[in-house]
Parts: structure tokens; C-alpha cells; sequence
């Protein structure tokens, strides 16, 4: 091997590692769930609100193992996460900052994590503690949503 046959390769080698990146970032599928980051509760019902949609909390600690577990093998998983996103507003909530401590107080938070379905006026819809798989939540969430637009109607019904 001559020594221009060996830089071209090197050259050749180099410049595929470099676009390599760029290759599996622009074919990645969305396919976590979004939550919203915001530090006051309020901002979220009012995006609640607005959207028309109910409010899905994940209570969480950093330290958590159970919490990254779900995060990882549930929120990470393509239905759901394409589930979540089309029909909640999603918020995290680390029980170990201020709003998420006073979350935890007011929807009493035990165990972790805590998953938490509400209304934008902040009726707890369901409630769910410990791991589970992305079949089992995902059926969850797919009652819960049926259950919030059971009495969203309801409620426009009354309101006629």
C-alpha cells in the first residue's frame, strides 16, 4: 500500500465517522415522551386548557431506580411515548424540587414513581405506583383517556 492509497483511505475513514452522527440523528424517531419543563404548575393546566387535554404527572426522584426503570423502558418506548404525545399534556415532576414536593404533598405521593393522570382543574382521573411494562401502561393511559373524555362530555352536556 502506497502512501496516498493510505491517506485517502485515512481520509475516506475519517470523513464517514464525521457524517456517521449526522446519519443516525436525522433518521432517529421521536420516540420518547415530551415533558414539559416549566417551574410553575400553573403554566401547565393552562396549556391543559387550552390544548383540551388532561394532565399525565410522573412523580420521579433522580435517585430512584423504579423511576428510571419506567422512564427507560416505558416513556422511551415508540407507541407509547406517540400515545402520550398526541393525547396528554406531560409533566415531570422530581418530588425532591419545590413545586414537584408540593405536588407530591397535594396528591399524596408515597411511593415512587407515581404516575398521575388529572383533569386541567386538577381531579385526579386515575393513579398508578411502581413499574409496569409498556403494554400494561399504555393500556392505563388509554383508560384514563377514555375516562377524561367520558367526563369532558358530561360535563358539556350539563353545561347545555
Amino acid at each position: 500500500m502506497t502512501i496516498k492509497t493510505y491517506t485517502q483511505s485515512s481520509v475516506s475513514l475519517l470523513l464517514f465517522l464525521m457524517v456517521l452522527p449526522l446519519l443516525s440523528f436525522t433518521s432517529k424517531k421521536d420516540d420518547t415522551i415530551k415533558f414539559i419543563h416549566t417551574p410553575s404548575f400553573k403554566e401547565i393546566q393552562d396549556i391543559a386548557y387550552e390544548e383540551e387535554k388532561p394532565i399525565f404527572i410522573n412523580f420521579n426522584a433522580v435517585w430512584s431506580t423504579p423511576c428510571y426503570k419506567v422512564k427507560v423502558d416505558v416513556f422511551e418506548n415508540d407507541k407509547v411515548a406517540e400515545f402520550m404525545n398526541a393525547h396528554y399534556v406531560n409533566y415531570s415532576a422530581n418530588i425532591e424540587t419545590k413545586v414537584g414536593k408540593a405536588l407530591s404533598e397535594y396528591f399524596d405521593v408515597y411511593h415512587l414513581p407515581t404516575l398521575l393522570i388529572i383533569s386541567p382543574e386538577g381531579n385526579v382521573i386515575m393513579k398508578s405506583t411502581g413499574e409496569q411494562s409498556p403494554k400494561k401502561f399504555l393500556k392505563w393511559a388509554k383508560e384514563a383517556n377514555e375516562t377524561y373524555l367520558g367526563m369532558k362530555a358530561e360535563n358539556e352536556a350539563a353545561d347545555e
